[in-house]
């Protein structure tokens, strides 16, 4: 039986060309306002070039930040999840074996709420001692997106280790 198991975020390469995209919508959208007279348009042109400026920060802060990887490893009764980015360990979680009890995935909210375009999964359990499920892979907060076949296999992984561990059909 494995001791452990490498998973990554799931992570698209399209992030550097969608900062790009946005980058060249920006300074598109800033050249037409200055050339506008009208002060409605201007108005509005400014708007959306503070808005194409605001998305490209932010995707360019996903392309610095770079994907995580999680190592679980099996540690006596323990669990231990280390997340790492860009080979350098960002922080280290430690879950009792004992202490899950349900042990289930569902879809990955994003910033909007639902994961309407992806199929992205979040790793989700039950402790023994609540009922309220607490995500199994986060880093500092911000719970991972997960392929469906990470999430099984990190379902999988810890299922095999934990004895109390249940996961409910689909």
């Amino acid at each position: 039986m494995d001791k452990e198991l490498i998973v990554e975020e799931k992570y698209s390469g399209y992030w550097i060309q969608i900062t790009i995209a946005l980058g060249l919508i920006t300074v598109a959208f800033l050249f037409v306002y200055s050339i506008t007279s009208d002060i409605l348009w201007k108005g509005i042109l400014r708007l959306i070039a503070f808005g194409g400026l605001a998305a490209t920060v932010f995707s360019a802060l996903k392309v610095m930040q770079g994907k995580h990887t999680v190592h679980l490893e099996i540690s006596d009764t323990n669990l231990l999840l280390t997340y790492t980015r860009k080979s350098q360990t960002i922080s280290k979680d430690i879950f009792s074996l004992d202490n899950i009890d349900v042990l289930y995935s569902e879809k990955h909210a994003s910033f909007m709420g639902e994961a309407l375009l992806f199929n992205d999964q979040n790793v989700r359990f039950v402790p023994v001692d609540s009922d309220r499920p607490l995500n199994l892979v986060e880093v500092k907060g911000r719970p991972l997106a997960l392929s469906e076949e990470d999430a099984q296999r990190v379902k999988d992984f810890v299922e095999n280790h934990a004895p109390n561990a249940d996961i409910p059909m689909k």
